[in-house]
C-alpha cells in the first residue's frame, strides 16, 4: 500500500489539537531524527491511528496520536498490567520489552510489506516490498542490516502482500486487490536462499487460488505447520470499514497445485474486538476515532503452531493457539494486545523463534529505513 509521502527521505508527524483532545498527524517533507535508545517496557508512544475514513487505495487517511496525559497513563497501566478490559474481552500482554533495535538499511526496501524470521539461519528475517518495486527478497539481520537481495525475475508479479514459511520454503502471497478486480490470489513458492550468497529466485510452484464469490483484497497470509493449510485473512477498505464488516478468514490445501477455490471458513471481527479492549489500548481509541485502523494488514504464526500475531494499522494481537484447533477456531478466542508505537503505514510483522513463554516479535512500516520495533511479551492465555 502507498502514501503520498512514500518518496520523502523521512516522513514527520506534525500535530494540531482537535476538539477532542487528539493530535492529527499528517506527512511532511521535514527530516526526522533516526537515533535509536531504548524505550520503557510500556512503551506506548503515541498510537497510530487514522482520523478519517480510509480511501479507496486501502490506507488509512491521516494519523492520531494520544496526549501526553493520556501517554502517561497508558504507561503507567502497562508497566503493571492492570487495564481494566470488558470480563469477555481482550487483554494488554505483560510487557517484558519493547524497543526500537535499528532501522532497515536497505536502500530498495522503500514499501515494506511483509516479514518473515528464517528458522534455518538464525538471526536472519525476509522481507519484501509489495507493487511498484522489483519483486524479489530482501535478507536483514533482526536489528534491519542489510544481507543482500535475492531478485524474483518470474513470475510475473501484480502485488505481494505478504510472506510466510514453512518446511525450508517462502511462500509469497501475490494478493494485493484495493480495486477488488482479481477475481483469485496466486501464492510463489521459493526455496529459502543461503544469506550472503545473494542469487536469483526460482518458483518451485504457484498456487492459483480462487475466491468462492467476489474478489477480495488479502494481505495477511500465513502457513499452518500443523495442519498444512494456507491462511488468508483479508482486508477491508472503504464502505466495508464503516459498516463494520468482519474480515473474512479463507484456507486452502498446501498439497494441491492445481487451481483451487479457497474455503471460507469462519470471520474475525476486529472492529468488535478493539472496542472490547482496554480504556488505555490503541486499538480502542482508533476503534472511536478511525474504524479504518482496524483491518489486518499483516499476520504470522510461530513455528510450533501455538502462537499467532496478527496486526493491524492499530496495534497487534497475540493469539494462544491450542493442538487441536483449527487457525480459524484460534482466532475466535481472546488476544492479549502487545505493545505498539506509532508506524506510518505498518504492514508487516514477524514472530522470532524462541523457547518458554515468551513471545518475541518484530514489526516495520513502509518508507525509507523504517525503523524496527523488537517486542517481549507474556501472553498469559
Amino acid at each position: 500500500m502507498k502514501r503520498e509521502c512514500r518518496h520523502r527521505p523521512i516522513a514527520t508527524l506534525v500535530g494540531a489539537a482537535t476538539a477532542t483532545g487528539l493530535l492529527l498527524a499528517s506527512c511532511t517533507s521535514e527530516p526526522r531524527s533516526l537515533s535509536i535508545e531504548s524505550e520503557s517496557t510500556s512503551a506506548t508512544t503515541p498510537t497510530a491511528t487514522s482520523s478519517t475514513s480510509p480511501s479507496d487505495s486501502g490506507e488509512p487517511a491521516g494519523l492520531v496520536t494520544q496526549p501526553e496525559d493520556e501517554q502517561a497513563s497508558a504507561k503507567t497501566d502497562s508497566e503493571t498490567n492492570s487495564d481494566a478490559s470488558d470480563a469477555s474481552g481482550p487483554r494488554r500482554c505483560q510487557v517484558v520489552d519493547h524497543r526500537v533495535v535499528g532501522s532497515l538499511q536497505a536502500t530498495g526496501l522503500t514499501e515494506t510489506s511483509g516479514l518473515v524470521a528464517s528458522e534455518t539461519h538464525p538471526g536472519v528475517l525476509w522481507a519484501h516490498n509489495d507493487s511498484g518495486s522489483e519483486p524479489g527478497l530482501y535478507a536483514l539481520t533482526t536489528e534491519g542490516g542489510d544481507l543482500g537481495f535475492y531478485p524474483l525475475p518470474s513470475p510475473e508479479t501484480n502485488d505481494i502482500e505478504d510472506i510466510a514459511l514453512y518446511d525450508g520454503r517462502l511462500y509469497l502471497a501475490d494478493s494485493g486487490n484495493n480495486a477488488r478486480r482479481r477475481s483469485s490470489m496466486r501464492i510463489i513458492v521459493v526455496d529459502e536462499p543461503v544469506p550472503g550468497e545473494p542469487t536469483s529466485l526460482t518458483a518451485t510452484s504457484v498456487l492459483t487460488l480462487r475466491y468462492p464469490g467476489e474478489p477480495e483484497d488479502v494481505e495477511a497470509v500465513l502457513v499452518d505447520p500443523v495442519q498444512r493449510r494456507l491462511v488468508a485473512l483479508t482486508k477491508q477498505v472503504g464502505e466495508a470499514v464503516q459498516t463494520g464488516e468482519a474480515t473474512r478468514i479463507y484456507d486452502a490445501d498446501l498439497d494441491v497445485v492445481d487451481e483451487q477455490i479457497l474455503t471460507l471458513t469462519g470471520t474475525i471481527d476486529l472492529r468488535s474486538l478493539a472496542e472490547q479492549a482496554p480504556a488505555t489500548s490503541p486499538a480502542r481509541t482508533s476503534a472511536v476515532l478511525s474504524p479504518g485502523t482496524n483491518v489486518a494488514t499483516g499476520i504470522d504464526i510461530s513455528a510450533s503452531g501455538r502462537t499467532i500475531a496478527l496486526r493491524t494499522y492499530a496495534t497487534t494481537w497475540i493469539f494462544d493457539r491450542n493442538a487441536d484447533e483449527t487457525i480459524t477456531d484460534a482466532l475466535q478466542s481472546t488476544p492479549c494486545e502487545g505493545p505498539f508505537r506509532l508506524e506510518l503505514q505498518g504492514e508487516a510483522i514477524a514472530l522470532l523463534p524462541g523457547d518458554g513463554e515468551a513471545i518475541r516479535f518484530v514489526t516495520t512500516s513502509e518508507g525509507t529505513y523504517s525503523p524496527l520495533s523488537s517486542s517481549t511479551v507474556i501472553s498469559g492465555g
